[in-house]
């Protein structure tokens, strides 16, 4: 019996014959936080500014993925609003023929000073990553006392007019767990998003951070059940499962922490 072959698609297709539509960009690696669940204590193999790709060499490269079918880009970091002239290279990305979504991961300690700038250069969605509403747990969490400016931060991206703004709240047993109905809550009353992000057991900070092997499964399960008993709360109509063949590969398992993985 003769073999069969899937017919050849056009542009990028994954193993399982899913057309990749969805690129993430890091325009840097630095962040102003340390957050305990994803930069080890003391960290400083930071690439060097010199090695990063130029804003030609990014347009270019993302021309070609363009080219290829891919119409959505984030960018992402470390934290991106870092990176020099941030809302420049997202006008140049915005207007690449091909290109018809561009969004941004963001800590949104910086946000206050860049939303009106990006929102004019074509970024139309921003996700913020929020892991607590009190101030001392923030500090804790992220090593630096940002909870005031990344409330600036949200309320400068509202008032830019960015929609959907999705907030991403790392749930951790015995940290912040306990806040997920006040978080759900806060949300609910101001229009955002939450997304509830797993710690990912990958090097020593990550497996710290979740316990792995200990709590992972009862963090997991408690901050689903904590949500679905909030009042009001229901799933994203646009959630999608990753064991549907037919999703594009960015329908995938939300388990890393920092902004490059948001």
């Amino acid at each position: 019996m003769p073999l069969t072959f899937p017919a050849a698609q056009p542009g990028l297709v994954d193993q399982f014959g899913r057309r990749i539509d969805y690129v993430r960009l890091s325009v840097t690696d630095r962040c102003d936080l340390r957050c305990s669940y994803c930069m080890p204590e003391g960290f400083k193999g930071f690439e060097e500014p010199e090695h990063w790709l130029n804003f030609d060499e990014i347009e270019r490269l993302i021309g070609a993925f363009a080219r290829l079918g891919v119409s959505r880009i984030r960018l992402t970091g470390g934290e991106p609003l870092l990176r020099r002239d941030i809302s420049g290279l997202a006008r140049r990305l915005a207007t690449l023929p091909g290109i018809d979504d561009l969004s941004l991961s963001t800590n949104a300690t910086q946000l206050d000073r860049h939303a009106q700038a990006l929102k004019a250069a074509g970024v139309t969605r921003l996700n913020v990553s929020l892991d607590s509403l009190q101030q001392a747990r923030v500090e804790k969490i992220s090593g630096r006392d940002v909870l005031a400016k990344v409330m600036v931060g949200l309320a400068a991206a509202q008032e830019a007019g960015f929609t959907p703004i999705k907030l991403n709240m790392v749930a951790l047993a015995g940290t912040n767990d306990d806040e997920i109905d006040e978080m759900v809550a806060f949300c609910m009353a101001r229009g955002f998003v939450l997304r509830l992000i797993e710690a990912m057991p990958m090097g020593d900070t990550g497996r710290n951070s979740c316990a792995w092997g200990k709590k992972r499964n009862s963090n997991s399960a408690r901050c689903c059940a904590a949500a679905a008993a909030t009042p009001n709360w229901k799933p994203p109509s646009s959630a999608r499962s990753i064991s549907n063949p037919n999703a594009t590969n960015s329908a995938k398992r939300r388990t890393r922490s920092c902004a490059s993985c948001r």
